[in-house]
């Protein structure tokens, strides 16, 4: 975080914690397994930062913060990225009652920023 550079180890069920600082804005994580077919690829963040609900960017942002697995993730092709976000899209729908659709407009976008709460 920061330029600040430390080691994690997640627990048994995948979880790693890290306190930040208040002032704290960009940061990148590097997930180490010997089966990860991408390797050392940094994922690098802004904390606190979310692109508007009404750009793409700011949906994938919300649903992931949410759990659902949005992408976009480095390594995979642009088709695979674009159903990963429709599928997280369609379950964010079905979850909250919404017509499934896996179009992120106007009613799933204001259903999304009230969850999200931002």
């Amino acid at each position: 975080m920061d330029g600040q550079v430390e080691k994690k180890t997640t627990d048994a069920k995948g979880k790693m914690e890290r306190d930040i600082t208040l002032d704290a804005e960009n940061g990148f994580l590097v997930v180490k397994d010997p089966e990860d077919v991408f390797g050392d690829l940094p994922i690098v963040f802004r904390v606190g930062h979310l692109d508007p609900v009404d750009e793409v960017s700011g949906q994938t942002a919300r649903l992931n913060n949410l759990g659902y697995l949005a992408g976009p993730f480095d390594g995979r092709s642009d088709e695979e990225n674009h159903q990963m976000f429709l599928s997280a899209v369609e379950e964010f729908q079905c979850d909250h009652d919404l017509v499934v659709d896996g179009k992120c407009g106007p009613t799933t976008q204001a259903k999304l920023k009230q969850v999200h709460g931002s």
